[in-house]
């Protein structure tokens, strides 16, 4: 019996390894401008570490949930700006009836597109993961050093891309955004 439970948490371990990590490459922009994004990306990541959780919430510093901490970034790299009841709270994603209602949303605010999972993802792209046998329950970013940030339970933590190959956690979709090009340096 464990013999068996073994190899299924190494097969599900073998799905997730399709997950890929590469430097910025915005199209139509110059190595240093990509370096320049990748250095705010960095930056804005940085200071948002830390932000305690809390659902519904999106302040710098102060508190976050996890689809808030995204927006919040992304106003930040857009420089827009967007009202807190535009995205329902975090516990949106822990629920299937509510979750992709959530995701459909987030996409549209952001211009994003649904990248394949076999996608290599760079900074900036966003990522949906959640328990495997569950709903989405999770958005995380993808960040500028092989990493990815995520608005926990307790707070915003940076991980390494190991999170998402854990056999307790699937990979279920990603968004790219359309506007990259206006995300400023």
């Amino acid at each position: 019996m464990k013999i068996r439970k073994i190899r299924k948490i190494r097969n599900m371990n073998k799905e997730n390894k399709i997950l890929q990590w590469e430097p910025l490459q915005i199209e139509g922009f110059s190595a240093l401008q990509n370096q320049n994004i990748s250095e705010r990306i960095r930056r804005i990541l940085k200071e948002w570490e830390g932000t305690p959780h809390m659902d519904g919430q999106q302040t710098k510093g102060v508190a976050c949930d996890c689809v808030h901490f995204v927006a919040g970034v992304l106003d930040e790299l857009a420089g827009t700006t967007t009202p807190l009841n535009v995205f329902p709270p975090d516990s949106a994603f822990h629920s299937k009836e509510t979750a992709w209602k959530a995701f459909r949303q987030f996409k549209n605010r952001f211009d994003g597109i649904e990248v394949p999972k076999k996608t290599i993802f760079q900074p900036g792209d966003v990522l949906i993961v959640g328990p495997r046998n569950g709903g989405p329950g999770h958005a995380v970013l993808v960040g500028a050093d092989e990493d990815i940030w995520h608005c926990n339970s307790r707070k915003v933590v940076r991980t390494g891309l190991g999170y998402l190959r854990i056999a307790s956690v699937r990979f279920k979709k990603a968004l790219r955004f359309k506007n990259r090009k206006n995300w400023r340096t």
